[in-house]
Order: C-alpha cells, then sequence, then structure tokens
C-alpha cells in the first residue's frame, strides 16, 4: 500500500511541475489510512443551451441550474458506498437568443429544467453515474426570415444521464495539482477541487473516514 501511494504522488507530483519536498505529508498520512471519502458535491451548470427539443440552434438560452451530491466513496475500489443525497436546483432561464442575430427569438411557454437528478450509481473507474431528467418547456420558434412566422415546438421530457468524474482526494496533498487533462484542479486552500464538463463545474470537499 505504501509502495501505491508513493508512485500516486510522485505522478501527481511530475503533472504538477513540483518538487516532492512540496508534498504535504500531513494530507498524504491523512488520507493513506482512509478506505472511505465522504464527499459534498456541488455542480453548477452555465452555458447557452438548446431550450425546444427538436428546434436546434433556433431555439437557445443562458441557462443555469445546479446539483448537490453527498455521498460515501471507497477510494480503492472506486465505488458508492450506501446511499447517496441529491439535492436539485430550479433552472433558470436568461438571455434567448437564436442561430444568428438576425433570427427572430424564441418565445418559450413554460419552464425549461435542465437536469432533475433521480438516482446516482458507480461507474466503470473513478466517476458516478447520475440518472434524471430534462424538461422542454412548448416553445414557439421561428426561422430567420422577417415574414416567417412561429411554430409551435411541443413540450417534452428527455431521460438523460451526466457522468460525474471523482478524483481521488489524495490530490489534496499537492500543491497546484491537477488531472484529466487539467479538467481538475485543486483550490489554493487545498480543502477541495474542481471539474469543469460540459458547462458543468463541480466543486468537490472531501473528509475521510476511517
Amino acid at each position: 500500500m505504501k509502495r501505491f501511494w508513493a508512485l500516486a504522488l510522485a505522478a501527481l507530483a511530475a503533472t504538477a511541475g513540483v518538487d516532492a519536498q512540496q508534498v504535504d505529508m500531513q494530507a498524504v498520512m491523512l488520507w493513506s489510512k482512509a478506505k472511505v471519502a465522504r464527499f459534498h458535491v456541488v455542480g453548477v451548470y452555465d452555458k447557452r443551451t438548446v431550450i425546444a427539443r427538436g428546434a436546434g440552434n433556433y431555439a437557445q438560452g443562458d441557462v443555469t441550474d445546479g446539483l448537490t451530491l453527498d455521498f460515501d466513496w471507497n477510494i480503492h475500489d472506486n465505488m458508492v458506498v450506501g446511499d447517496v443525497k441529491l439535492q436539485n436546483d430550479t433552472a433558470k432561464l436568461g438571455q434567448l437568443a437564436s442561430v444568428a442575430a438576425n433570427c427572430r427569438l424564441p418565445r418559450p411557454m413554460g419552464a425549461y429544467e435542465h437536469f432533475t437528478a433521480s438516482k446516482v450509481r458507480s461507474s466503470d473507474g473513478a466517476r458516478i453515474e447520475v440518472d434524471g431528467t430534462r424538461h422542454y418547456p412548448d416553445v414557439e420558434v421561428a426561422g430567420c426570415e422577417a415574414d416567417q412566422s412561429y411554430k409551435l415546438v411541443a413540450a417534452a421530457d428527455e431521460p438523460l444521464t451526466e457522468f460525474v468524474a471523482v478524483p481521488n482526494p489524495m490530490m489534496l496533498a499537492v500543491p497546484g495539482a491537477s488531472a484529466g487533462g487539467g479538467n481538475a484542479v485543486v483550490a489554493a486552500d487545498r480543502k477541495s477541487f474542481t471539474v469543469k464538463s460540459n458547462g458543468w463545474t463541480w466543486t468537490y470537499t472531501p473528509t475521510p473516514l476511517p
């Protein structure tokens, strides 16, 4: 086990471009003893998004949404332990847009919900799968010609799965550490790290358990 952590830390230090002496040995000892990490994960979605199913870029909006996950994670087996607590935020729709500036803007006739999570399960490797639903409201959509009338795109619900990475909390022992092509970045206080993917910013705060 000591060899495992030595190799892992050497790889992290090399990735971060730091000397081994800069590694936080207190954090190393803390996480090397932990079998399970208790994760508090806050996800924030912020991206221009299609808001009518099948309408493509003729119906877009600046969408924000949020999801909070609390779960225990077996660090060595890469799997969820026990139940997962979910808390869904209500999506907010900001500025509307179409495929070009001269096109008529879409006219939503209800609330757009980007992602409402309902179930979490372990996946292959260091990640979890979050099952949920996206709700598209009725939206009136027009083309880009001045005399083109609006057409109704009917409301729809779409089942979706978000794949959420779970980086190893040993990353907190290395200043400036990152993983996943730089998508996972440790905070300056080394208490949390963030991962950006597909419009989401996930902030992880792990606590070691025996």
